[in-house]
């Protein structure tokens, strides 16, 4: 509730709110986040009876990075996905995932504080070391080596779907691609989706809050507010170059 309502009045804000209205909102998201919690908790109890009335097993929770997940034993029981979904770091765009902004600017680590936790990474490990390197080879190898292990749960039932945008499409898109044909997969194309000319579909991204590299490091790449939803199965050996 804490994080929720600080999140609220600080992070990209150009008005920090006054203590009263502060007051007001966490009250409110306390008994919101409560009423919610409360609901929920009684749908995971009806859900996992009818799981286990079925004979299923029960939902996975694994707190772990790729690779390795392809590894755990605990998995083992677990038959391929249907699903796999996902949103990488998107390479050369700018996020503060572990950080947040006040007055659009100002970077806080503020929310490991109202946590309790300690941040010791820096920006690269929360994003694949998407900006570490103009070539970004440390990304695109990360990205690789993250779907290896994902492809070594998948079968030919399968589909990974990624939403991903980029700080140069027409580079970065090919690289991309690339990288998950080498992890062992092969994009699949539905025309019905499609909002590009290249059979893709795309969407704007509404209030966007992050930033790309584009010649100077404030400069805002305007092709950057667009993202594209990816889909691929696992290709055949012949497919995988």
């Amino acid at each position: 509730m804490l994080l929720r309502t600080a999140h609220w009045a600080l992070d990209m804000r150009q008005e920090v709110p006054d203590a009263e209205r502060l007051l007001k909102t966490l009250v409110d998201n306390a008994w919101a986040m409560t009423a919610v919690a409360t609901d929920m908790s009684g749908q995971y109890r009806a859900a996992a009876s009818q799981i286990k009335a079925a004979g299923r097993p029960r939902c996975l929770i694994l707190h772990r990075g790729l690779p390795g997940v392809a590894d755990s034993p605990r998995i083992a029981r677990y038959s391929a996905p249907r699903l796999v979904l996902t949103s990488p770091p998107y390479p050369g765009v700018y996020v503060n995932y572990h950080r947040w902004k006040i007055s659009g600017r100002l970077e806080t680590p503020l929310p490991f504080f109202l946590a309790g936790q300690l941040d010791g990474n820096g920006l690269a490990y929360y994003t694949m070391s998407a900006r570490s390197r103009r070539s970004q080879e440390v990304y695109f190898a990360k990205l690789e080596a993250a779907f290896r292990d994902v492809a070594r749960m998948c079968d030919a039932r399968t589909h990974v779907v990624q939403l991903v945008g980029f700080s140069n499409v027409e580079q970065q898109l090919s690289r991309y691609l690339t990288a998950m044909r080498q992890a062992g997969f092969a994009e699949v194309m539905f025309d019905a989706l499609a909002t590009g000319p290249d059979g893709r579909l795309w969407r704007n991204v509404p209030g966007r809050r992050w930033w790309a590299r584009a010649g100077d490091r404030l400069d805002v790449a305007p092709h950057t507010a667009r993202e594209v939803v990816l889909v691929h199965q696992l290709a055949r050996r012949r497919e995988i170059t």
